[in-house]
């Protein structure tokens, strides 16, 4: 699904580096110049997350076209995949680098262009905070204690959480893209219970994820699951050996300044891969802002898609 350049958002249209490097200076003088408190302008994005937020424009755009010809949400995922557009991604990078002003970045033209709304949640209370939200099991009434057993809720429970999902972001009916934060806390199991809630929030319970799209955001360069939690399979270390001169130790190799919007590989969760660096502005191409436990990227990034 082609566009013009002019079609998309202002701040996600192509921009060159010498332009980017231009805006990104204004916007530091900006927010040096203006008085405690007072609101700025959102900080400008760089050619790669235009990128990347032009494609998912176009994913939303057959979202909410779909949804004024009053097609159902199935038939709206043929026409995602026949535009070789992923209903899942990933959004990764250590803390930092950008994710999160990427996403403020969408939901606010989300919003603007009547695309429906966005809901981001986590798996923890402090990377929920951030965004004033529930934490996901609290969202979306994942009872924990039952994590590794099929989901079911009740009619009644649905009801008491379709109240309490509109009492934080608005109608279920209008959910399009819906973000996970910190995803590497998940497992499969985890990802199971979002798939039936989502489904029966939104009344789609035949659709996968119910036809929303998803975004999964973190750094899967940081810790596993707790090992309580993990189903049996391969573990981190076996799939991901420590660096020469470790000993053994677990080490955490950095992404510097770049979050990589893909689909994971990790333990095999998602479908698609997708690359696509995400630099902040502030911090673009700056290794010296890193502190000295930041380390090199890892030597290969594979891309794939289906």
């Amino acid at each position: 699904m082609d566009a013009d350049a002019d079609d998309y958002p202002l701040e996600f249209q192509e921009i060159s580096e010498e332009d980017f490097a231009h805006a990104r200076d204004a916007y530091a003088r900006e927010l040096k110049d203006a008085a405690p408190g007072a609101p700025s302008s959102p900080p400008p994005l760089n050619p790669e997350q235009r990128a990347y937020a032009r494609e998912r424009c176009q994913a939303q755009r057959i979202l909410a076209a779909g949804r004024a010809a009053g097609d159902s949400r199935e038939a709206t995922l043929e026409k995602l995949r026949a535009a070789s557009l992923a209903q899942v991604s990933l959004l990764q990078g250590e803390g930092g680098v950008g994710k999160s002003v990427w996403l403020h970045a969408l939901a606010r033209n989300m919003k603007k262009y009547n695309w429906g709304h966005m809901a981001i949640t986590a798996w923890t209370g402090v990377a929920s905070a951030p965004f004033r939200a529930p934490t996901l099991c609290s969202l979306l009434g994942i009872d924990f204690a039952r994590l590794h057993q099929e989901p079911h809720k009740s009619e009644e429970q649905m009801g008491a959480i379709r109240t309490e999902y509109a009492r934080y972001f608005g109608e279920p009916s209008d959910l399009a893209v819906f973000v996970i934060d910190e995803a590497s806390f998940l497992e499969p199991a985890a990802l199971h219970w979002v798939d039936k809630l989502l489904r029966w929030l939104v009344g789609e319970p035949d659709v996968p994820f119910g036809g929303v799209l998803l975004i999964l955001a973190g750094d899967f360069w940081q810790k596993p699951p707790p090992a309580a939690l993990r189903s049996p399979r391969p573990s981190w270390r076996s799939t991901h050996p420590s660096p020469a001169g470790s000993r053994g130790r677990s080490r955490r190799p950095a992404l510097k300044r770049k979050a990589w919007t893909s689909s994971a590989r990790h333990a095999g969760l998602f479908p698609r891969d997708r690359c696509a660096p995400v630099e902040t502005p502030s911090s673009k191409r700056s290794s010296r802002t890193c502190g000295p436990r930041r380390r090199s990227p890892p030597s290969r990034a594979t891309t794939s898609g289906t």
